[in-house]
């Protein structure tokens, strides 16, 4: 199990878990495997497990789609326990992407039949989550942090 063992032992130590992804649709599960299990042995009831999982499934997902990250690339997730939910911060080297500000608008109108595939991915980060950033790191590197209680 991933750290939060007996929070009065180690009241003054944050649990982290940082996990190395390979840049492919199959490290997705992985993610939610061991994402799930460190946030619910951080005390995340199953809401907020579900939450974390949906967002982070859908921010891992598009960086693997969309990204063009380079063969042999990763992606660098670290959730770290707060006092109330986990800050979770997402790293890829791709070119610079912010999504909050040069992400499409998703088109909430109409059937779902007739709107265009994809675009709500934001959308669900911002309705799940919150206080979600993007940075450009001086290395170069995206990251998208946000916030799950």
């Amino acid at each position: 199990m991933h750290g939060c063992r007996d929070r009065s032992i180690e009241a003054a130590r944050v649990a982290v878990l940082r996990i190395d992804l390979d840049a492919d649709i199959a490290a997705v599960a992985q993610l939610a495997d061991e994402a799930g299990a460190f946030a619910a042995a951080c005390g995340l009831g199953d809401e907020a497990v579900s939450r974390l999982l949906t967002v982070l499934d859908e921010v891992v997902t598009n960086v693997v789609a969309h990204a063009g990250l380079a063969a042999g690339a990763t992606i660098g997730v670290e959730l770290r326990q707060r006092r109330k939910g986990l800050g979770v911060v997402v790293e890829d080297e791709g070119p610079p992407f912010d999504p909050l500000s040069e992400a499409r608008p998703p088109v909430l109108s109409g059937a779902a039949t007739d709107r265009p595939i994809g675009g709500l991915g934001i959308f669900l980060l911002q309705g799940l989550a919150s206080e979600v950033a993007y940075l450009r790191t001086p290395q170069g590197r995206n990251r998208l942090s946000f916030h799950v209680a």
